[in-house]
């Protein structure tokens, strides 16, 4: 699989879960990608360990990164949509973002306040 790229080098990809299947309906990476198809390529593995996805894990998951990838390379700001049973947010950080904490009760925290963010950036531009 050929990477894509940042066409914007300052600024990364993160993905946000909601749902069944993720420990008390919320869940949210430590890590975000530079690159839009490695962002595809976790969230489609978060889902599949969630359950929203099934079959083989390599097939699917491969299958799935590669629908999401261009979708993900797209956004510019936060987007949301349903996967299955599911509801995924789709962030693209700018250079300055927070660096996570380990809790998930924090990291949540953190990711409404980047979403705040973005979505305020984006209706002053």
């Amino acid at each position: 699989m050929s990477q894509i790229t940042s066409t914007d080098s300052r600024t990364t990809w993160t993905f946000e879960v909601e749902g069944p299947g993720a420990l008390d309906g919320y869940y949210t990476p430590k890590e975000d990608w530079d690159s839009p198809d490695r962002a595809a390529l976790w969230l489609a593995c978060a889902l599949w360990d969630f359950g929203v996805v099934n079959g083989n894990r390599d097939a699917v998951t491969a299958r799935l990164s590669q629908r999401l990838t261009p979708q993900i390379a797209q956004i510019t700001g936060v987007s949301s949509w349903n996967e299955g049973s599911a509801t995924v947010t789709v962030l693209r950080l700018p250079a300055d973002a927070e660096s996570m904490p380990e809790s998930m009760g924090a990291r949540r925290r953190v990711r409404q306040r980047q979403r705040r963010r973005i979505t305020e950036q984006s209706s002053t531009a």
